[in-house]
């Protein structure tokens, strides 16, 4: 009995940890919430899609606002880095969807797994690779033309992985004279970006 009340002095003193308590101090942000008003877009937060992280805490997310778009929160807030349908640098397209996962690498840069829209983009040549940051939307892998392989056209969906050095590992199938369903597989990497140390 003189236990429990000592128990119950220490707690009430705040000198004896409780779960309950400790847990009544975490303080949840929020980032985003369906209904509200998406920043930078005439539309509000119709969907919002599992998110990521980065070592340096900021937050990647997909959002449906009456198009696809991707979103960044940082120490600066919620920003807008980009939604269809926007112009895909160097192809005649423009984004058409964005799928998850998202990755967030440690330059703040999302790369992402979309489909695109155009003149000649056909079934086998509209899933691409995008990667934006703050200087905009860049291509990572697009399939049209040749692939890394000469004498083959590739086409690559989802399966696709990448570090957060960025460096990007792809899966994709190639196609040409010479290749079958026993030879057409193959895995690519590159490196996006290059991370410089701060001076």
């Amino acid at each position: 009995m003189e236990r429990s009340r000592c128990l119950y002095a220490l707690t009430l003193a705040g000198l004896l940890w409780s779960p309950a308590i400790a847990i009544a101090q975490i303080a949840l942000t929020p980032i985003a919430l369906t209904g509200q008003n998406a920043p930078g877009v005439p539309g509000a937060f119709q969907g919002i899609a599992p998110p990521t992280i980065n070592a340096a805490g900021e937050i990647a997310f997909i959002a449906f606002t009456g198009s696809s778009s991707a979103w960044l929160s940082t120490a600066s807030g919620l920003q807008l880095l980009t939604a269809s349908p926007d112009a895909i640098p160097g192809t005649t397209s423009t984004l058409s969807s964005i799928f998850s996962p998202l990755f967030l690498d440690d330059a703040g840069g999302i790369v992402f797994h979309a489909r695109q829209f155009g003149p000649g983009v056909s079934s086998s040549t509209e899933e691409v690779i995008l990667r934006v940051a703050g200087s905009g939307l860049e291509a990572v892998a697009i399939p049209e033309g040749p692939s890394p392989i000469a004498g083959a056209t590739w086409t690559f969906g989802d399966d696709f992985t990448v570090s957060t050095q960025g460096v990007i590992a792809l899966v994709a199938e190639l196609d040409g004279p010479g290749f079958d369903p026993f030879n057409n597989g193959a895995i690519f990497r590159r490196r996006y970006f290059e991370m410089r140390s701060k001076t």
